[in-house]
């Protein structure tokens, strides 16, 4: 028999028969003494039955079984019963094994499982590559942990260290051997941190074949890598039927960039990009680009501005009130927008923030989807706390700066261009009158938007003006030059110090007089069609002004306060603290007309204030960590919070004494934030005239959330030009399963709802199924998102989160 038996229960039957034959009791100690030291590294596990063995070759395999056989020509072990192999972060259960020690090659049989990692294959049989981690398991199922995938198939293929490739194949998420849902196909291969595909793919919900596709593609993976991401799905009336497909590009450590195909069945085909890049730690930045030749436009004729307009705001023009609908006549659109914050030498800051969009209604129309403006703004505020302008903003904000702050000081260079979008189409559909119908006028016009090209800001914070002096100051200084297309050019230098004299008495109040003294030089290097408010002498305008102005402050302030112990479990302490103000104002009120007009510092108006406040403010304390055995643990930390903070303010106008219809006293402003708990936030501000005993400005905001997952918000805004509206956003979780969100955004003077979204979430533990309508003024669009956890998501949600999705899957 070429295998010999090197168990201990070997040796343990050798010892037991040596009585039977006295005369061959040399020989068999010989031969025992021969066995022992000539087979490689046999030793003793244990109790009888057990054997063990050692190979220890570079990289060393460790079995274990009932019974182990070596054959010394074939260089292979035999091992039966409890089979057990361990090496190479890898372990084989099975009954049967056999071994090739040479080439670290394994054939096992009965109950197999292999264990990768946290990946698990199961088989009737296995053969296997322990050098190079693969193998084929027949009638087989393998658990991938990384995604929770499960895969059964006829044969499984261990092509790789994290690849599987499985014959008539089934795919899931799900537990149980009647998964919820399951993907069938004639083969399949899954790459862990990379893609799964499925030839001949049938999509099951329980036994109910769903969808058959000749390809399925799907990510699984949860680290950085180039592929397709889920696709989206919805219909609307203005889009039509609209499917979103985004592939994802790393390129490197340091650059990435995502491309877009957006398929609207009523608009065309819209392509985007998305280009990522980090240079070092503090530089880096996004582009981002879309391009769409629209199928639809809206110039006025029959009804492309109700199918394809939009309300925008009504405008005044030469006089006449233009019905709220600027026309969109171009068919090219697009929108390119970029953020770049750079370190630069001498430890200089650049930032470039770039918002070109084709027409006022782009931003409106594309709010939603991969590239839409609610994903961009959000991202952009995430990843480089600068957002974007409001989607409804017709003028779009383009700057680059450059600049550094130090302990007191801080220099800029900033370039500003605003574009303004109506500017561009120069027609609107004209509101007609009883007697006539609408009709579209030319209401192009001169573009007196100011540019500022550069302005330079030099700036000092409040200091002392030597050492442990009793004067302190602080200087904003300005020189920019303004460009318009149409209207006054010119240079403009603004010099502006102040300097306070801080007193206290005692512990009682705070005082303190400033003053500040303002120089402001104007040269204009083109009227170019504008001019001064003032009446003028075209033949002899002026070009050089200066203005000096000054202006008084006295502030007295106080503050007390007490330290209270509620003895609740949530705050140790809370301090209670009163401070009221009032503050004096004073600057003279000068004829400013002759000088050009720029921004707000060329109209500085008189002022004579009176303004009074008062503002409580409770902070919490609380403990931070559980003060434990040593010295060094039982020193407690704290942490403070101020967790209510309520102000009242009011000013009296002393210039408004003389005029005919005095009326003094500003309206009286309030403000409330609280935040006790983690579950409950109230922030509400409001404005109450005395002369029309009324409310002239009310916002409130409310916040509800707990830890099923249940949030409810509430917004109400009352402004000054008396409009009002009220938004709602909640999600009730009504069952573990099942979820509710509403966002409802309501006009309370119009009576119309400006914007409506709801959708029911479907969860449980494999997959996801979320159906929502969207509706505003001009458009419905119904949505449904399916999740299957692990393979992806397909179609869209309207609820917000769905949105940011995207960047988690890169």
């Amino acid at each position: 028999m070429p295998y010999k038996n090197i168990t201990s229960k070997y040796h343990l039957f050798i010892l037991k028969n040596q009585g039977s034959f006295p005369g061959k009791r040399k020989i068999l100690h010989l031969l025992c003494i021969a066995i022992f030291f000539c087979v490689p590294t046999a030793q003793s596990a244990g109790p009888a039955n057990l054997g063990s063995i050692q190979d220890k070759s570079q990289d060393s395999w460790h079995i274990t079984a009932d019974k182990i056989e070596f054959s010394r020509q074939d260089d292979q072990y035999v091992a039966e019963g409890d089979v057990v192999i361990i090496g190479k972060e890898q372990k084989i259960n099975a009954e049967y094994v056999r071994y090739d020690r040479k080439n670290k090659k394994a054939y096992a049989l009965g109950n197999v499982i292999l264990t990768a990692g946290e990946d698990v294959l199961r088989g009737e049989r296995m053969t296997l590559d322990l050098e190079n981690q693969t193998g084929v398991a027949y009638q087989g199922t393998v658990f991938i942990r990384e995604g929770h995938y499960r895969i059964w198939g006829d044969k499984i293929q261990k092509t790789g260290e994290r690849t599987y490739i499985a014959e008539n194949a089934v795919v899931t998420t799900c537990e149980g051997d009647r998964p919820d849902w399951k993907v069938s196909g004639t083969e399949a291969e899954v790459t862990i941190e990379g893609y799964g595909t499925v030839t001949h793919a049938t999509l099951w919900a329980r036994e109910v074949p769903v969808i058959y596709s000749p390809f399925l593609f799907f990510p699984a993976k949860k680290k950085r890598q180039s592929g397709f991401l889920a696709p989206r799905f919805s219909f609307s009336d203005r889009l039509g039927t609209e499917y979103e497909q985004p592939y994802f590009w790393a390129i490197n450590d340091q650059a990435d960039a995502t491309f877009y195909w957006d398929h609207m069945g009523e608009r065309g085909e819209k392509i985007g990009t998305e280009y990522r890049y980090v240079i070092n730690s503090a530089s880096k930045g996004t582009v981002m680009l879309d391009y769409l030749k629209d199928d639809k436009i809206d110039d006025g004729t029959e009804d492309s501005s109700v199918q394809w307009g939009y309300d925008d705001d009504a405008v005044k023009l030469q006089g006449s009130k233009v019905k709220s609908e600027i026309l969109r006549t171009n068919s090219e659109r697009y929108w390119f927008r970029m953020k770049d914050t750079r370190l630069m030498p001498y430890q200089f800051i650049g930032k470039l923030d770039l918002d070109v969009v084709s027409d006022q209604d782009y931003l409106t129309e594309f709010r939603d989807g991969y590239s839409g403006f609610d994903e961009s703004a959000g991202y952009y505020e995430k990843d480089f706390g600068r957002g974007l302008d409001d989607y409804t903003d017709t003028t779009r904000t383009n700057t680059i700066i450059v600049g550094k702050s130090w302990d007191r000081y801080s220099l800029s260079v900033e370039g500003r261009w605003m574009d303004d979008l109506l500017k561009r189409q120069g027609k609107a559909l004209v509101e007609g009158t009883t007697e006539t119908e609408d009709f579209i006028q030319d209401i192009s016009q001169t573009d007196n938007t100011v540019q500022r090209l550069p302005l330079i800001q030099l700036n000092g914070s409040k200091q002392e003006a030597w050492d442990r002096s009793w004067l302190y100051w602080s200087f904003d200084t300005q020189a920019a030059f303004f460009y318009r297309i149409d209207g006054v050019r010119g240079d403009r230098t603004d010099i502006y110090p102040r300097f306070y004299v801080p007193m206290r008495y005692k512990n009682y109040f705070s005082f303190e007089p400033s003053i500040g003294v303002r120089e402001t030089l104007w040269y204009v290097t083109d009227y170019n069609g504008g001019s001064p408010d003032s009446l003028f002498d075209e033949e002899n305008l002026e070009t050089s002004f200066n203005r000096e102005i000054y202006d008084l402050t006295l502030d007295l302030s106080t503050e007390v306060y007490r330290v209270y112990s509620p003895g609740w479990k949530s705050v140790e302490r809370f301090r209670h603290a009163i401070t009221p103000q009032v503050v004096y104002e004073y600057r003279p009120n000068w004829d400013q007309s002759e000088y050009p007009v720029f921004d707000y510092i060329d109209r500085l108006g008189g002022s004579h204030l009176i303004t009074y406040s008062l503002v409580n403010t409770f902070t919490s304390r609380f403990q931070v960590n559980t003060p434990g055995q040593t010295e060094e643990e039982a020193m407690p930390e704290y942490a403070y919070k101020e967790f209510c903070r309520f102000e009242l303010s009011q000013s009296y106008d002393i210039n408004q004494r003389n005029v005919s219809d005095p009326q003094p006293f500003s309206a009286v402003t309030g403000r409330l934030n609280f935040s006790l708990w983690r579950y409950v936030s109230l922030n509400t501000d409001g404005a109450w005239n005395p002369y029309l005993n009324r409310l002239t400005r009310r916002n409130i905001g409310i916040e509800l959330i707990d830890n099923r997952g249940d949030q409810f918000n509430i917004g109400y805004r009352l402004n000054r030009n008396s409009t009002e509206s009220l938004n709602i956003n909640s999600t009730l979780v009504l069952t573990e399963q099942f979820s509710l969100y509403l966002n409802l955004d309501r006009d309370l003077v119009e009576k119309k709802y400006i914007e409506t979204r709801a959708s029911l979430l479907y969860k449980t533990g494999c997959w996801s199924a979320d159906f929502g309508i969207s509706k505003n003024q001009d458009n419905i669009k119904y949505s449904i998102m399916v999740s299957l956890f692990g393979l992806g998501g397909f179609g869209r949600s309207v609820r917000p989160d769905d949105e940011n999705n995207l960047k988690m899957n890169r």
